[in-house]
């Protein structure tokens, strides 16, 4: 198979004049889709009255083999994909940052960072099943710390996926039982995540 990808990202940095504090952004467009593949039919288009529409390739030729369902005898076993969209591949994309890195004694000084990104739907099966979509969603994450002025040690307190937000990064459909419909499972980002992260750099302690 084939497929096209065309797309810009922009990033751009800001110091705003206030000591130790830099602000970020990042947008992106990405337009992925599949040029020439033939692939599975997902499991709306097999058991779904209706919503069989693109499962209409006879890959082999034969009307012995077909994709099963409400295409039994049709001898249609695949879908073209050409013109759909790849897995995990959302158009649009996002970013926002702030850093803050400020002395508070001559040996100390005190670092925070919060980052907000958003990335529009996607889908994430590889059949391209109408059901297997991911939400436009934000995460944000965020974290402040000390640390020596020396860079030998430093102590962050960080907070990973502060929203709690479920975002779906991987699917597929598991058979259940041949000739039946199947399952879809899914993998998930990680939950909320706090943490607190000694580090130590014992060539530039001593």
């Amino acid at each position: 198979g084939e497929a096209s990808i065309e797309g810009f990202e922009a990033d751009i940095r800001y110091l705003p004049g206030v000591e130790g504090l830099t602000l970020t952004a990042n947008l992106s467009y990405i337009d992925a889709e599949y040029t020439d593949y033939i692939g599975n039919c997902n499991q709306t288009q097999i058991y779904i009255s209706g919503a069989a529409g693109g499962c209409n390739v006879n890959k082999d030729g034969s009307l012995a083999t077909d994709a099963g369902g409400l295409l039994t005898g049709t001898g249609f076993d695949s879908q073209d994909r050409a013109g759909t969209s790849l897995r995990r591949a959302p158009k649009w994309s996002t970013s926002l940052g702030l850093n803050y890195d400020v002395a508070i004694s001559d040996a100390l000084r005190l670092k925070t960072n919060l980052n907000a990104t958003w990335e529009d739907e996607y889908q994430y099966d590889a059949n391209n099943n109408p059901y297997s979509i991911q939400d436009s969603h934000w995460m944000v994450h965020t974290s402040i710390g000390v640390y020596a002025a020396d860079d030998s040690w430093a102590l962050d307190l960080i907070s990973r996926n502060v929203l709690d937000e479920v975002v779906i990064i991987n699917g597929a459909e598991h058979p259940i039982a041949p000739g039946s419909p199947q399952a879809n499972f899914v993998a998930r980002n990680m939950p909320r995540e706090i943490m607190l992260q000694f580090t130590f750099r014992p060539d530039l302690f001593f």
